[in-house]
């Protein structure tokens, strides 16, 4: 009788211990994007933007930056972007957002930076911030 338990107690216990295995496995995280920080390269014609990211593991999100500046009387804009595959936890990315051809290069001051990062199922984690552009 008590082999039987026995036997029966693996034979219900196992399919179990796989769903919770398997559950865990496949548990969403909240999308999120944020500049840790932005580092000036080539004199200014470029910023690197250390991004930390998060989303789902093995999804291919799609990350899409612009950085603006006042420069004098002109305003300067450089553009950045990236693909990249989520590991389901936080990780680091860098993008680096090039100078448009003809507009002054990017000082050491506080510049604004937006856009995003666009999920595999088309979600879209915006960013709005302002951060001081340091140099190397």
């Amino acid at each position: 009788m008590r082999r039987r338990f026995v036997t029966l107690m693996i034979l219900i216990g196992l399919p179990l211990s796989t769903l919770f295995v398997a559950g865990a496995a496949t548990a969403q995280v909240t999308s999120s994007i944020e500049v840790s920080s932005a580092t000036l390269v080539a004199k200014g014609a470029a910023v690197d933007l250390l991004l930390t990211v998060s989303c789902d593991a093995g999804s291919t999100p799609f990350v899409n930056l612009s950085v603006t500046q006042t420069a004098g009387n002109k305003v300067t804009q450089a553009n950045g972007t990236a693909t990249f595959t989520c590991l389901g936890a936080p990780q680091s990315l860098t993008v680096t957002a090039t100078v448009q051809a003809g507009l002054p290069a990017l000082k050491s001051s506080e510049a604004l930076i937006q856009g995003g990062m666009q999920n595999s199922d088309l979600t879209f984690v915006p960013i709005h911030e302002t951060l001081k552009l340091t140099k190397k």
